[in-house]
């Protein structure tokens, strides 16, 4: 999802084709709008929209929203909501940190895991403070490493012996 000139353009993901209309908003798909909303002015650093900024944003239903793409709106509460979110994984990186007794500037990589990490931007996320500011080469995207972690052990037994040092190294 991006804005240009005042528009907002939509990708569906596996769309190669085009001719495939969006049906609604998936979580990689809301990390860009809060973005690229946030970089074009039309939300302030606290998530409020700003209505003075574009007459895309409207109220309906007596709530500031901006319809993002045909009959689909993104209303003031989905920020406000997707704000703890990202507060609860922001926390959860200062929380990795501060027990491995690490400063961001010490990591060697950050990993991004799971089917949502797949399709993220990593530059949206940094843009609205989900994922850590660094190096962009240090930031990998690990897909869905608990699904290959389990393939993995389900195709090689050895791999088991593994286990207990990986748990012993574990925080939880």
């Amino acid at each position: 999802m991006r804005i240009r000139g005042g528009k907002i353009h939509v990708h569906v993901i596996g769309n190669s084709s085009g001719k495939i209309s969006p049906k609604g908003i998936c979580g990689s798909g809301i990390v860009d709008l809060i973005a690229e909303l946030f970089l074009e002015g039309w939300i302030d650093i606290r998530g409020k929209f700003s209505p003075e900024k574009t007459n895309l944003i409207q109220k309906r239903e007596g709530q500031l929203c901006i319809e993002y793409a045909p009959g689909l709106y993104f209303y003031q509460k989905d920020i406000d909501e997707f704000i703890l979110t990202k507060a609860a994984a922001h926390i959860m990186v200062e929380i990795m940190l501060r027990e491995s007794g690490l400063e961001l500037n010490q990591a060697d990589r950050f990993y991004v895991a799971g089917s949502f990490g797949k399709y993220v931007s990593v530059e949206s996320a940094i843009t609205i403070g989900m994922y850590p500011d660094m190096e962009r080469e240090k930031m990998i995207n690990a897909g869905n490493s608990s699904l290959e972690g389990a393939q993995k052990l389900l195709l090689n037994k050895e791999l088991l012996a593994d286990i207990d040092q990986i748990l012993e190294e574990m925080t939880y």
